[in-house]
């Protein structure tokens, strides 16, 4: 019953998350597997993965090393990656979109990790406190304050009752503290209402 009223929740502030491999998260339990005797077809081919959002539909592509999957955040072109580009260009997307009354779906190749990061983000940033409804106008540079690690973690809740396979790990849940709750962080000086532009 939680995790429907979380899931309402979410789809009436406009935000879904989403992944790009179905079934492939660390976090579920993998397929059964059918024995093979030695007289049976071979396995079906696994599908390849699904095709790129038509033109038509426009969307934000922000490479980001999945550092889940075995990989360092060495892995990122610089090390404030997170903080100089991905926060930063995926809130001023999701805003733009938001005010103009569209619905926003972020994905990350498994949807357990780098989008529930984003997303957390976006809920911190653009929504009002206990993610009620949409801050309009955007707060201002000026008047914003630092959120607290206890808003940080009731966000990351309300998304882990929506989407029970989101795991944020510790190094994606530093990158949010470092962006809203530390001091001069970047939430503080992000320029809101400017457009991200739209890329491939």
């Amino acid at each position: 019953r939680m995790e429907r009223q979380a899931q309402q929740t979410l789809a009436a502030l406009g935000i879904g998350i989403g992944c790009l491999a179905p079934s492939s998260s660390p976090h579920s339990p993998p397929p059964p597997t059918i024995p093979q005797s030695p007289l049976s077809p071979p396995p079906p081919p696994v599908p390849p993965p699904p095709p790129p959002p038509p033109p038509s539909l426009p969307y934000l592509h922000v490479p980001v090393a999945d550092e889940g999957a075995g990989k360092s955040k060495r892995a990122q072109p610089s090390k404030d990656w997170w903080q100089r580009e991905v926060l930063p260009r995926s809130l001023q997307y999701v805003h733009s979109h938001l005010t103009q009354g569209r619905r926003v779906l972020i994905c990350c190749e498994r949807g357990d990790d780098r989008s529930v990061a984003v997303a957390a983000a976006a809920l911190l940033a653009l929504f009002e406190p206990g993610c009620a409804r949409l801050r309009r106008p955007a707060p201002p540079m000026g008047g914003r304050r630092c959120a607290s690690k206890e808003e940080v973690r009731a966000v990351v809740a309300l998304l882990q009752g929506t989407h029970p396979a989101a795991h944020l790990p510790r190094s994606l849940l530093k990158e949010l503290h470092n962006f809203f709750v530390a001091p001069g962080g970047g939430w503080l000086s992000l320029r809101l209402g400017e457009a991200a532009g739209e890329a491939g």
